[in-house]
Formats: structure tokens, C-alpha cells, sequence
């Protein structure tokens, strides 16, 4: 009947089944197109809805504990704290907090992406022709001097935009920081797909992926001084750069899930991916270790004996959201590890990315576990009572110390059902 209690509860449950569901569709239509199927824009806007959801389904977990704090330890304050209204502008405060941290992509620091890792590329110009008057071991330079000249006097088209228009649409390969070096260009690119990245791969190897780039950087007029009459640009793909790029961050983005790009190579990308795990995760789950940890120190059956404010319906509040506490901190827990782990290039078996990120999305389970811990309880208790008369028949211990252990689990059990009647318990 505690219409903050209700209210609080409502919340978990409600707010924590939003990102799942989310996360469950996105995963679902992921998989069966084998990549993110929507455009980067939809990326930025899911990246951002499910970091708010989630951190606000973390946030009203810890928000629990500092109700449950204030009934069980400060009960003098509870009321004028945590009533309704105040409790609807604690979680209204805590919603503007979240959008305020997670539109950090929009001022360029970090991003919401489903792609993971990059993979490096460099090319050179390699000059063809009969009477050069030029070494050729000078003309990548003084080429890529020419075209440098050229690019700034906008007297040519800056190719950056041409190599990220072509890749994008015709291999759906995002290219990320182009620029060009003494001898050629350098960028990284992102493949959409394993299979994606092997194409490329078979590209590089046949020479092709060089007749790609000559056909936006090759300008004959640039070097007729030079009586080059053409050009072959070569590509270099370090392998062992290549194969660690399909097995650690290939496998891992084959989730096809967007969210906070820790491998992004934005401006500041890892500080904001930093501060805002802080923000939105660690700092309240923190909070719920230190609060529940000091519930329980007091042993929250004592102060009910003590204080006759509190019912069983607390006691039962109290197991439900810790209990959910627990089981979203570890899984979690298990999903950072991971992300981390792939961000610093550690090999994770494909299965085990699927299954710890499944268990992951679907983190409101967590909140069921809980209410199944809080509701079926006695159900332990009779089948410690069960187990203790099967040791009798079985002649284990004594039938004295069987006979104390079920009375002690059925007195345990009346108590508890008698605890709603206040009078009656005390």
C-alpha cells in the first residue's frame, strides 16, 4: 500500500524491460542481415536512446537503494525525502544528467557506432615511363608535392571526399581520417562484415584495390614535365594487422548492436567514453554497493524488530532490489570486461562474444531473477525441511537434530507469515 514503494517499483521493472526489449530488436535484425541494415544516422540516434534507457534503468536501481537507506536507517527523514513528488524530480533530474552526458557525439567527442577497430591503409606512387627525368625514387614526392599544390588552390577536388564517397558506396567500407604523407595517402578503414573485409583483402592481394585509388588521385598533366606518362599506385595491408582486425574486432562488431565506440578515432573519444561509463554506470552501482552494504551490516530483520514502521513488505523490497542489483552489476561487469578486453586487441571466442553480449541485452532478466528470489523463498525453506527428513530416513543424523532443524525452519516460516500483523510479531 506504500504508494512510493509502488511507485519505485514500477520504475525498475518498467524502465529496465526498455533497453532489453530494444536490444533484442536491434539484435534480431542485426543478425538476420549479417550488420547494422539502417543508415549511420539511425545508428547515432539507437547509440543514443539505448545509453540513455540503460543508464536510467541503472540510475533508478540506485535510487532504490537510497529509499531502501533512508527506511532502514534515517526512517526520521524517509517521508519528506522520498515522497512522490520528490521522488518524480529525483528521476526527472537524473534523465536531463543522462541526455546532458550522452549528446556528447554530437560536439564530436566520441561516437555511437557499430563498427569496431581499423584497419590500416597506405599507398605510393610508383611512376611508368620510357625517358623519366626524374629518379623514381623521387616522384612519390614530388607528385604528391604537385597534388598538395594543386589540392590547395582548389584547382583540383580534394580527394578525401572521393575516396570515402566511392568506398562507402560501392563496398560500404567507411574510411575514417584520410591524409595524405610525403609519399602517397594513409587513412583507416571499417568493413561493414567479415566478408566485406575479406573482399578487400582479395582486392589488395589481386592489385585492384590500387586501380581503385589511381582512378581519383592519377592526373597525367602534373607530371608531363617529368615525362612520366603514367602511374601505378601501390597499397600496403600489413597482414598480421589484417588478421587481428577480422578475429578480435570483426568478430566482436559482428553483434551488429550500435553503441559507445570505444575504438573510435573521434576527437577525444576515449576520454567521453571514459567519463561517461563513470557517470552512467560506476557511480551508481558504487553507491548501491556502499548502501546495501550497510543495510546489511545493521541486519535490516533487527531494525524491523525495533521499529514498527517497517513491514514485510520492506523486508521484501529490500531482498527484490538488491537482488536486481546484483545480477545487473555482474552482468555488466562481464560485458565491460569484454568491451575492454577487445578494445586492447584480446582474442575473444566468437561464441563467447554472442553469448555474454545475449545475456547482456537482455539484463532485465536480472530484475525477474530478483522478484523470483523475493517470491519464492519459502519454497527453500520447505525444501530444507524435505532434505532434513530424507537425512532422517537415511539414518544421516540423529532424529533430535533433524526434529530441531524443522522446527526452527517452520517457526521461521509462521514468523513471516504473521509479519504483516505487527502486533502479532512483536
Amino acid at each position: 500500500g506504500d504508494p512510493v514503494l509502488k511507485k519505485i517499483t514500477n520504475l525498475v521493472v518498467v524502465i529496465s524491460a526498455v533497453p532489453c526489449v530494444l536490444r533484442l530488436i536491434a539484435l534480431s535484425v542485426s543478425q538476420i542481415d549479417g550488420k547494422w541494415p539502417f543508415h549511420d544516422v539511425s545508428c547515432q540516434l539507437y547509440g543514443f536512446i539505448d545509453l540513455v534507457v540503460f543508464s536510467g534503468s541503472t540510475w533508478i536501481l540506485c535510487i532504490a537503494a537510497m529509499e531502501r537507506y533512508f527506511k532502514f536507517m534515517i526512517q526520521v527523514d524517509h517521508p519528506s525525502t522520498f515522497s512522490v513528488k520528490n521522488l518524480n524530480m529525483i528521476v526527472v533530474g537524473i534523465f536531463v544528467l543522462i541526455i546532458l552526458v550522452a549528446t556528447g557525439p554530437l560536439y564530436g567527442l566520441g561516437e555511437y557506432s557499430y563498427y569496431r577497430g581499423h584497419l590500416k591503409v597506405s599507398l605510393t606512387y610508383y611512376p611508368i615511363g620510357a625517358n623519366m627525368t626524374t629518379d623514381a625514387n623521387l616522384f612519390p614526392k614530388w607528385y604528391s608535392y604537385l597534388l598538395r599544390n594543386e589540392i590547395d588552390k582548389r584547382i583540383i577536388p580534394n580527394p578525401t571526399f572521393m575516396f570515402r564517397k566511392t568506398f562507402e558506396e560501392q563496398l560500404q567500407i567507411k574510411v575514417v581520417q584520410p591524409k595524405q604523407t610525403e609519399t602517397g595517402f594513409e587513412m583507416f578503414f571499417r568493413c561493414p562484415s567479415i566478408s566485406a573485409a575479406e573482399e578487400l583483402w582479395n582486392n589488395y592481394t589481386m592489385g585492384s584495390l590500387g586501380e581503385v585509388f589511381k582512378s581519383m588521385l592519377w592526373y597525367p598533366e602534373l607530371s608531363q614535365e617529368l615525362n612520366v606518362e603514367n602511374v601505378e599506385i601501390q597499397t600496403h595491408i600489413d597482414q598480421k594487422e589484417f588478421r587481428n582486425y577480422v578475429d578480435i574486432f570483426l568478430a566482436f562488431q559482428g553483434m551488429g548492436i550500435c553503441s559507445t565506440d570505444w575504438t573510435s578515432k573521434n576527437v577525444h573519444a576515449l576520454v567521453w567514453s571514459v567519463y561517461q561509463t563513470i557517470i552512467t554506470t560506476v557511480v551508481p552501482f558504487l553507491l548501491e554497493l556502499i548502501l546495501y552494504s550497510i543495510i546489511s551490516c545493521k541486519n535490516p530483520y533487527n531494525i524491523a524488530a525495533v521499529d514498527k514502521t517497517i513491514r514485510a513488505d520492506d523486508i521484501r523490497a529490500l531482498r527484490f532490489y538488491r537482488g536486481a542489483s546484483v545480477m545487473y552489476f555482474l552482468l555488466t561487469f562481464a560485458y565491460f570486461t569484454m568491451d575492454i578486453g577487445n578494445l586492447n586487441g584480446v582474442y575473444i571466442h566468437p561464441t563467447v562474444i554472442f553469448l555474454t553480449s545475449l545475456v547482456y541485452f537482455t539484463s532485465s532478466v536480472s530484475i525477474l531473477i530478483g522478484c523470483l528470489v523475493v517470491e519464492f523463498e519459502p519454497f527453500t525453506r520447505i525444501m530444507n525441511v524435505v532434505r532434513d527428513c530424507w537425512q532422517v530416513s537415511r539414518g544421516k543424523f540423529s532424529r533430535e537434530c533433524a526434529e530441531i532443524s524443522i522446527k526452527k525452519s517452520t517457526l521461521h516460516k509462521m514468523k513471516e507469515r504473521t509479519f504483516r500483523d505487527q502486533k502479532a510479531y512483536l
